[in-house]
């Protein structure tokens, strides 16, 4: 049996998040800090939509942030990836059937199941006033997707190697 290498598709929340590093909940930047060594060090593909790139707002951004993920995006395991007819469709069918799902989201979603990734993750849970993700995990619109914060294997902690 061979091993695949894992696809992973990101929603704009977990880039912020990573070049913010945020505060969050225990284990949370655990994961997206594991993911990204993972890319880096070619034992895993990540793909998003290219909204992200209407969505980072350079002013927003701490300085130097648009060139890090300029430079991640570099690698050949990292994928932008357009919004075509394929993902608009898929992403309007979404909405039909989760109507709270926001365009944008419905967009990375559709971006997720189109390229059969194996998990997309995102922060999305809900409590920020928008429509959960993670709600969706198993089912999205009839489509399997495995939705989930980015899992980790060990939990850091700040200051200790």
């Amino acid at each position: 049996m061979q091993n695949k290498t894992p696809i992973y598709c990101w929603d704009s929340n977990i880039f912020i998040a990573w070049i913010k590093d945020e505060k969050r909940s225990p284990g949370d930047m655990d994961g997206v800090l594991e993911i990204a060594e993972r890319v880096q060090r070619n034992q895993a593909i990540l793909i998003t939509s290219e909204m992200l790139n209407v969505e980072l707002v350079p002013c927003k951004m701490p300085d130097g942030a648009m060139e890090k993920i300029d430079r991640f995006f570099k690698r050949r395991n990292t994928h932008r990836l357009p919004v075509d007819s394929r993902i608009t469709m898929l992403a309007q069918s979404i909405r039909n059937v989760h109507p709270k799902v926001t365009p944008a989201d419905a967009v990375y979603l559709a971006t997720a199941i189109q390229y059969k990734v194996d998990q997309f993750h995102t922060f999305d849970d809900g409590k920020s006033g928008g429509n959960s993700l993670l709600a969706l995990n198993g089912n999205v619109a009839g489509n399997p997707l495995v939705i989930c914060k980015p899992p980790f294997k060990q939990m850091r902690f700040p200051g200790i190697p």
